[in-house]
């Protein structure tokens, strides 16, 4: 198994070296909530509660043309060698599908109302010929319509 410090997480569309669990131990602590929204997610600075096998607070900015796009995972919020497959956000539900050479793989389910998020993160990936598997749940507040310099 995993020590909590070698697995990658998912922090709004940001992957990062942060916890794991083995697949035998994988339950996020909730479920995303399924809801529909006819307006689009509001562009600014939102802050992120992350809980499941990671939990974590952040902050993340969402740009304009990013949602005019319908884009939740942005370019340059993903590590290098990952390749997104399916990146969508319209009428009120968020999928996002990627893959890694090494075999990983992430998938992204939830639903958006005009200020807040709700999503569902769960990553596959090989280590030692052992499948580890992180499951989590991201909540997302808009907090500001500008964004400070340091989240853009």
């Amino acid at each position: 198994m995993l020590s909590r410090s070698k697995a990658l997480s998912i922090v709004g569309g940001v992957l990062f070296l942060a916890g794991c669990s083995s697949a035998e131990n994988d339950d996020a602590k909730g479920r995303a909530t399924p809801s529909a929204s006819s307006e689009p997610l509001r562009a600014g600075f939102y802050r992120v509660v992350q809980t499941g096998d990671v939990d974590h607070q952040d902050a993340r900015c969402i740009e304009a043309a990013d949602v005019a796009a319908g884009r939740f995972a942005v370019p340059g919020t993903v590590e290098d060698g990952w390749t997104i497959d399916t990146n969508r956000m319209s009428g009120g539900t968020i999928e996002v599908a990627a893959r890694h050479p090494s075999g990983s793989r992430l998938n992204i389910d939830g639903t958006f109302e005009r200020e807040s998020f709700d999503v569902e993160g769960v990553m596959e990936m090989k280590l030692n010929g052992e499948t580890h598997v992180i499951r989590t749940r991201q909540v997302g507040a808009f907090a500001s319509p500008t964004c400070p310099a340091e989240a853009a």
